[in-house]
């Protein structure tokens, strides 16, 4: 492995960093218009719209936190990513960083709390779906920043 390139690091954490908070802020938007739908039909009681309405989603710590994961994740895309490597040890990275977040964070929360096993599923399909596409675009501008083409270099010959 080389030397990593801090610039490309920095570049594929900030696209990647949007990726996320997009994905998020989609899925919560979702999830929101679904529960005001239940309680519209009066499937679910309206006190329960006080646990989705998340406004600290976006609050200064919330964003700083997700990018500085999504620096991380590029990190790991670039670390990953050999001379031959592609896009695809990205997604590998990506899928490593989600299964990390999703064990150690939703898992919990699906077995702690039943009511909002459907929210932290949706949660967590959405964020696979956000760190794969966020891992992919990530590794891709590092590759373009860093110069790898992801080709397999010529073999010198004896």
């Amino acid at each position: 492995m080389g030397k990593i390139s801090g610039w490309g690091v920095l570049a594929g954490g900030f696209v990647a960093w949007v990726v996320i908070v997009v994905e998020h802020n989609l899925v919560q938007w979702g999830w929101e218009a679904w529960m005001v739908l239940q309680v519209e039909r009066g499937l679910l009681p309206e006190g329960v719209l006080a646990y989705v309405r998340q406004p600290e989603m976006n609050s200064a710590a919330m964003l700083a936190t997700k990018l500085l994961g999504a620096v991380a994740l590029a990190w790991l895309c670039a670390a990953t990513r050999s001379r031959t490597g592609g896009v695809g040890r990205a997604f590998m990275a990506g899928f490593m960083a989600w299964g990390i977040i999703f064990f150690m964070s939703l898992m919990p929360t699906i077995l702690q709390w039943p009511m909002l096993r459907a929210r932290m599923i949706l949660a967590g399909v959405g964020d696979l779906v956000g760190y794969l596409l966020a891992a992919g675009l990530a590794g891709w501008i590092y590759g373009e920043l860093s110069g790898s083409t992801g080709k397999t270099p010529a073999r010198k010959r004896r």
